[in-house]
């Protein structure tokens, strides 16, 4: 029996197992390079990091005109879909505050002006229609200032809403700060102008 022929059959066999243990020790490799920028979770085998950063950003994303309109509906309630207790208390404070005051300023002008009306001698009724010009301008000023802080609180949520899946790592790498003076002649003097970069 010659053995030539099985030896060919062989190697015929041979070459593609080979090749094929090469496949399997490049794809370990790139198993583990893969694995390397993978995390564990408990029990689940692995998630991508990238993955994971992009879901985190994706929930951390708020919608702007929802912020706003759910500024105006509430006081404080645009802060608190932004994840901002803090701010939304001092919200709350600040538009219960002074719609109180704008409230309780007009109350008191209707008081004087009802005295004022059922007053017999013109020195009292005088003095009572003084009382209630002055509650009619706090009622106004307060009132306006109340209007204020509802639109400070919509466009503190809008702008809070944008930017909450802006991540610190897209800033540009800190460079050290220049700054450039130059002076020049003029007819009348001497131009300086300052530049910070």
């Amino acid at each position: 029996m010659r053995l030539g022929p099985w030896i060919l059959v062989i190697l015929a066999c041979a070459a593609p197992a080979a090749t094929a243990v090469d496949v399997n020790v490049a794809s370990d490799e790139e198993k583990k390079l893969e694995q390397s920028a993978l995390t564990p979770r408990e029990g689940r085998g692995y998630l991508d990091t990238i993955a994971l950063e992009e879901w985190a950003l994706a929930r951390a994303h708020r919608s702007p005109s929802g912020a706003l309109w759910r500024s105006c509906a509430l006081p404080g309630w645009g802060q608190l879909y932004n994840h901002q207790p803090v701010k939304a208390g001092v919200i709350m404070a600040a538009e219960g505050a002074t719609l109180g005051f704008a409230i309780g300023n007009y109350v008191t002008s209707r008081r004087y002006l009802r005295e004022a009306r059922a007053a017999t001698d013109d020195e009292t009724k005088k003095r009572y229609y003084g009382y209630h010009q002055d509650y009619v301008v706090d009622t106004e000023f307060w009132g306006w200032l109340f209007v204020g802080c509802i639109a400070y609180s919509m466009m503190d949520a809008y702008v809070d809403a944008n930017l909450s899946d802006w991540d610190v790592k897209d800033l540009p790498q800190d460079k050290p700060a220049s700054s450039r003076v130059n002076v020049e002649p003029t007819a009348t003097g001497l131009s300086i102008s300052i530049g910070f970069l």
